[in-house]
């Protein structure tokens, strides 16, 4: 899959939140309904100014602190971040270590 961003949105994120963040109308549709869903995070892949592909973390398997949703980072800032994550248990942020690294590997 081809993607040159990644938005990350966590529980209670609203539509207009998650367009305003992407950039793109109507990307708060395809956010699984993250607006009123406190189990899960949203990773909204973005190639061009498109949503190329949007998915559903379980919160129970790793979840994202606040400093790090309703951001999105480049392709290059992912990746050096699962790599970082890859090697640490704690950066600063709730839960986002190792037990995240299945969803971060996603992002390679």
């Amino acid at each position: 899959m081809a993607w040159d961003r990644v938005c990350i949105f966590g529980p209670y994120s609203p539509d207009d939140k998650v367009e305003a963040v992407t950039g793109i109308h109507g990307a708060g549709e395809r956010a699984y309904d993250i607006r009123s869903n406190d189990g899960i995070n949203v990773l909204m892949f973005i190639d061009g100014g498109h949503i190329a592909a949007s998915v559903a973390h379980p919160r129970g398997r790793g979840d994202f602190g606040p400093e790090v949703v309703r951001k999105c980072y480049s392709r290059e800032q992912a990746e050096r971040y699962s790599d970082i994550s890859a090697r640490t248990t704690n950066l600063g942020t709730r839960n986002l270590g190792t037990r995240n690294l299945g969803t971060l590997e996603l992002w390679n």
